[in-house]
C-alpha cells in the first residue's frame, strides 16, 4: 500500500496527521526587487521585515524590539539576555531613519507609542504591501521571508565589500581574518611599552589563527565565541574582572552549553596567552565552575520505532530522504546537509564523506532503504539536500519538518541528533562488536561509542538475570548439603 493510500484510510481520529506544509522563501533573482520596494515602502514596515529576513528572528519577536536593546552604532541587537545578534547595516539604516519615541522600536502607532506592534497589524500591514509587489512575491508570507535569511546574507555581502572578505565564516560573525603581522607588532608594543594590553578581540584573534586554524572545532568555536562574547571585544582583557564574567555566565543559565563553551573558549585561550607571556594578568575565568549539564540518552524504543517510520513517510520526497539518511546511516545532520552528489554512489551503495567533525575522512555503506529514497531525489547541482544560493541545506531548515514529523509520530521529546543516537543503540542491541559502531558513527576512540552501548538494556537485563539464576541455582544446590555445626540454619 502506498502512502497516498494509507492517508486516504485514515479513520476520522487521525485526520490532524496532515502532510506537512512548507512556506518557501523568495527566489534569490527576486530579492534585488523586494530590496528596493522595502526601501521605498513605509518605513516602519520597511525597518520591521529587513530585520526579520536578515536575522532570520520570528516576526513576533521583532515586533517586541527595544531601543534600549538596539546598538546601531555597533550594528548590535540583544535579542536576549547574555546573547546579541548582529544587524546588518542597512537593517540599521531603516532602522535609524525611524523616530525614537516609547521604549518600542515598533510601536503600535507613532501616538500610541507604549504598545508595541500588535500582531494583527504587523500582519495585515505586510498583507496590503505584497499585493503590490511583482511576480511570485505576491505570495510572499513573513514566515517566508525569514526563511530567505541566507540569501539576504549574501546580497548584503554582494553590495557591501567590506563584508566580501569574510568566506568561509557565518554570517554573524563578521570578523575579518586579522593581519597577523600587524596583530603581533601591536602586542609587541603593548608588552613593550606597558599600557591596557591586548584585547579581547586580539585575543581572539590570535588564539584562533595561531592555535585553532585546520582544526575541525575552530568554526564552531570561532561562531560561538563572536556570538557569546560580542559585548567585550574592545575591552583589554587585564580590564576584566571575574565578577563581570560570574555574572555574564549567570544571565547565559537559559542556554547552559552554550554558556560552558563561550566560558571554556575564554578560559583556553586566556590560559594558552598566559603560557605564551603574552598576558601577564591572572586568568578572570579561573575559578568559574560551568552549569551542570547531563547528556542526552533518548533513543527511540522498539514500539515508537513505527510510529517514527509512518511519519517520516508521510514528509515531503526531500525530508522523507534527509531523515531517513540520518536514521539509517546514524550520520550527524551536519554531515547529511553537506551530502554531495560525487561522494554518494547509489550503486555500491557507499557515501563517502571527505571531511568531518574528527578531522578525518569516512566511508559510509548506505542501506538499500537509503538508496531507494535518495534516487527519487532530482539532481540538480552539487547538493544532494540544496538550501538558497548554491550553498547546502541551512541548519535551522530541517527544525521545521521534524516538528511536524516527531508531532505525528507522537514523540515530542526527540530531538534530530536522537537518530543517531537511535542508530548505535539499535546496533549495540544486536550485539555489534563495539569497535563496528566506533567506524560507523567516525569516532576516534571506544570511549564516546561505549555511551550508546549502555543505552539499551536488554543485554544488562539477560546478564543480570543470568547472574540471578546462578545465584539462585547455587542456594538450591547447598540446601542440599548435609547441615553441620558451621552452617547456619
Amino acid at each position: 500500500m502506498t502512502v497516498a493510500d494509507r492517508l486516504t484510510n485514515l479513520s476520522p481520529s487521525h485526520h490532524h496527521l496532515s502532510p506537512i506544509h512548507h512556506c518557501p522563501p523568495p527566489d534569490p533573482a527576486d530579492l534585488s526587487t523586494l530590496r528596493r520596494h522595502l526601501r521605498t515602502g513605509p518605513k516602519k514596515l520597511g525597518a520591521f521585515a529587513m530585520t526579520v529576513a536578515s536575522t532570520g528572528r520570528r516576526a513576533n519577536d521583532v515586533r517586541l524590539m527595544r531601543w534600549q536593546d538596539v546598538r546601531l552604532s555597533e550594528g548590535l541587537w540583544l535579542y536576549r539576555p547574555g546573547r546579541c545578534l548582529p544587524l546588518l547595516p542597512t537593517t540599521c539604516v531603516a532602522i535609524q531613519v525611524l523616530p525614537e519615541v516609547g521604549p518600542w522600536v515598533f510601536p503600535l502607532s507613532w501616538r500610541r507609542t507604549e504598545h508595541p506592534w500588535s500582531h494583527d497589524a504587523a500582519e495585515k500591514s505586510w498583507e496590503r504591501f505584497r499585493r503590490s509587489l511583482p511576480g511570485a512575491l505576491t505570495h510572499l508570507t513573513l514566515t517566508g521571508l525569514r526563511a530567505s535569511r541566507e540569501a539576504w546574507i549574501k546580497q548584503e555581502q554582494a553590495d557591501n565589500p567590506p563584508y566580501t572578505n569574510v568566506t568561509g565564516l557565518p554570517f554573524h560573525m563578521r570578523q575579518p581574518v586579522p593581519n597577523l603581522a600587524e596583530l603581533m607588532e601591536r602586542v609587541r608594543q603593548c608588552c613593550t611599552l606597558g599600557g591596557d594590553g591586548i584585547t579581547v578581540k586580539d585575543l581572539a584573534d590570535l588564539y584562533f589563527q595561531y592555535h585553532l586554524v585546520g582544526k575541525a572545532s575552530y568554526d564552531l568555536h570561532r561562531r560561538t565565541f563572536y556570538k557569546e562574547l560580542t559585548l567585550w571585544l574592545d575591552r583589554p582583557v587585564s580590564s576584566l574582572r571575574k565578577v563581570e564574567v560570574i555574572e555574564w555566565h549567570a544571565s547565559r543559565r537559559i542556554a547552559p552549553s552554550q554558556a560552558n563553551r563561550g566560558l571554556g573558549i575564554l578560559r583556553a585561550a586566556c590560559n594558552w596567552a598566559i603560557r605564551l607571556d603574552l598576558l601577564s594578568c591572572a586568568n578572570p575565568t579561573a575559578g568559574i565552575r560551568k552549569f551542570p549539564t547531563r547528556s542526552r540518552e533518548r533513543a527511540v524504543e522498539p514500539d515508537e520505532m513505527p510510529k517514527l517510520l509512518w511519519a517520516i513517510e508521510t514528509a515531503a520526497p526531500r525530508d522523507r530522504a534527509f531523515f531517513t539518511v540520518c536514521l539509517f546511516t546514524g550520520a550527524r545532520s551536519g554531515e547529511v546537509r553537506h551530502m554531495e552528489w560525487q561522494y554518494v554512489n547509489l550503486e555500491r551503495r557507499k557515501w563517502v564523506k571527505p571531511t568531518t567533525k574528527n578531522g578525518r575522512s569516512h566511508t559510509v555503506p548506505l542501506p538499500t532503504q537509503v538508496v531507494d529514497v535518495l534516487t527519487v531525489l532530482p539532481r540538480k547541482g552539487r547538493w544532494v539536500f540544496p538550501g538558497m544560493v548554491d550553498e547546502p541545506l541551512n541548519a535551522s531548515t530541517p527544525r521545521k519538518p521534524w516538528e511536524a514529523i516527531r508531532r505525528v509520530a507522537g514523540l515530542p521529546d526527540v530531538t534530530i541528533h536522537d537518530l543517531r543516537r537511535t542508530a548505535a543503540t539499535w546496533l549495540a542491541s544486536n550485539n555489534t562488536n563495539l569497535s563496528v559502531i566506533q567506524h560507523a558513527l567516525n569516532h576516534t576512540s571506544l570511549q564516546p561509542t561505549a555511551i550508546y552501548a549502555r543505552l539499551h538494556l536488554s543485554s544488562l537485563d539477560k546478564a543480570l538475570q543470568g547472574m540471578a539464576d546462578q545465584m539462585q541455582y547455587t542456594a538450591g544446590l547447598m540446601e542440599q548439603l548435609p547441615v553441620t555445626s558451621e552452617w547456619p540454619r
